[in-house]
């Protein structure tokens, strides 16, 4: 049965915010949801932004849409070269270009990734909340319409403090203002990505391990009002997260463990990676790199001193006028290593060498306590693995322990309290109890789009990652269509034309 739905994605809930959102009596409405509605655990792999977003509205796996992180890494004839992921990556369509290919209407604000945007018909796009320096949108004109203020959007996520919580506020009243006017023009579906809390976490962390909450109340209060916008407006809606947040015990160095294992080479500069952006990027005032020994690092993580560093920082960005990036003094040398690991959000180690996987897996193995190491094939699916690491690499989260960025620490791990992400997201699902159908407790995050699909009375992709108990009961009579065929068809033509936005 055909039903309008709703879909509010907001970046990193998990269910221990919520309950403390929920105790600071900040989100009524939301909080009614998880009794009312079906409230799941819903489980990214990797837990990172771009690569769970793309599941979450494809309905498949990294193997299958080509997206493993924000960055994708290839190796050259002068050396490795990683690039900014973009739509124009993704190999499988998206939950509103599945609707508008089967003949349905939809609004989406912050589709990820979210430049460029895709024109295609029936479907408004927007984006101007996550990785994107202006507002773009299809058709042209639309953005403005929604967002007027969309300047304020754009750069609300700069401030580097907790400040950044009034800030939102602006945001949010813009988004609920956009709200109201795109229900007027009763879309089937309506999806909201908002990059909140997550940006406020990493800016803030001192608020996820605070008992109360004091100026985030306010900002809460008009998401839930947003989510009870959009429940009235819908026969069916969701509120979904792409990964959690939480507190970590103990980082872990992956590069240390290659390089005691004789799997990499010492560096003193940080690796020569040669950065090709995709994205739109207006210029800026040239960056100042500032170079620190590591134990100077290692010194103020040990104190605690993280924060009033990077307030310094930031300080001395505006006194010259340049943003300063700090780096260490030691690093892996990524030309004559084995293997390396590139970024802490990438999650995997490439090699140099592919007859040695075997022998750079068995000694990762050996952290089995700090880390989870595999090969590709077991943790995802799909004709594109070759666009991922070579070796998958996750931290033990459940033992409290994250991954360190890619300098070098000089050991394997240290103690340190820190602050980031967690594969368990949010997923809440409202509406008639019969129409809504049984949802297991703990799905992974591909699900979403195929319960939108159905929800929305569309026909599911063929090209889906099956769940079996989604399978048996809710999407069981389910049609099918094979989108892909399309889609390809129609990248195609957008990489041999200039972006529209």
């Amino acid at each position: 049965m055909k039903q309008r739905v709703g879909v509010l994605g907001l970046d990193a809930l998990s269910y221990d915010y919520l309950r403390k959102l929920t105790d600071a009596g900040a989100v009524p409405f939301i909080s009614s949801l998880t009794v009312k509605g079906r409230a799941v655990v819903l489980r990214a792999v990797p837990p990172v932004t771009a690569p769970s977003w793309s599941s979450i509205m494809t309905g498949v796996n990294p193997g299958k849409h080509g997206v493993f992180s924000f960055f994708h890494y290839t190796k050259t004839g002068d050396g490795w070269r990683q690039r900014v992921t973009t739509s124009l990556d993704l190999m499988h369509p998206r939950v509103h270009e599945m609707a508008s290919m089967a003949g349905l209407s939809s609004i989406v604000f912050n589709p990820i990734p979210d430049y460029p945007v895709l024109p295609f018909p029936r479907a408004i796009v927007v984006s101007n909340l996550f990785f994107v320096d202006r507002q773009f949108s299809y058709p042209r004109e639309v953005g403005e319409d929604f967002f007027p203020d969309w300047e304020k959007i754009v750069t609300a996520s700069i401030v580097p403090t907790c400040e950044i919580v009034e800030r939102y506020v602006e945001v949010l009243n813009s988004y609920i203002a956009a709200t109201e006017k795109a229900i007027t023009k009763e879309p089937d579906l309506l999806w909201i990505n908002l990059n909140i809390p997550d940006s406020i976490l990493h800016k803030c962390v001192e608020l996820v391990d605070r008992e109360t909450m004091s100026e985030e109340v306010k900002l809460y209060s008009l998401v839930d009002r947003l989510a009870k916008i959009m429940s009235d407006s819908f026969d069916v809606f969701m509120i979904v997260s792409d990964h959690g947040f939480t507190g970590y015990d103990t980082l872990v160095s992956v590069n240390d463990i290659l390089v005691r294992e004789g799997l990499a080479i010492k560096a003193s500069e940080p690796p020569p990676l040669k950065t090709v952006f995709r994205a739109m990027k207006k210029e800026s005032i040239k960056d100042k790199e500032l170079k620190i020994p590591t134990w100077l690092l290692l010194t103020i993580k040990k104190l605690r001193l993280k924060k009033p560093a990077k307030a310094a920082l930031h300080l001395a960005s505006k006194l010259f006028r340049r943003e300063i990036k700090v780096y260490t003094s030691q690093w892996v040398d990524i030309a004559r290593s084995v293997a390396f690991f590139p970024y802490h959000l990438y999650f995997g180690v490439l090699l140099n060498d592919t007859s040695r996987r075997g022998d750079v897996l068995k000694s990762l193995k050996k952290y089995s306590d700090l880390v989870i190491a595999d090969i590709p094939e077991n943790v995802y699916n799909g004709p594109y693995l070759n666009r991922g690491p070579d070796i998958v690499v996750l931290p033990r989260t459940d033992k409290r322990v994250w991954v360190n960025p890619p300098y070098l620490l000089g050991r394997v791990y240290i103690k340190d309290r820190v602050y980031h992400h967690h594969p368990d997201g949010v997923l809440i699902v409202s509406g008639d109890a019969d129409d809504i159908g049984y949802i297991p407790d703990r799905l992974p995050n591909h699900a979403v789009a195929q319960l939108v699909m159905h929800y929305l009375g569309a026909p599911l992709p063929k090209s889906r990652d099956r769940i079996t108990e989604l399978e048996r009961s809710v999407l069981k009579d389910d049609e099918e269509m094979d989108y892909i065929t399309k889609w390809r068809l129609a990248l195609r033509v957008m990489r041999r034309v200039r972006p529209r936005g």
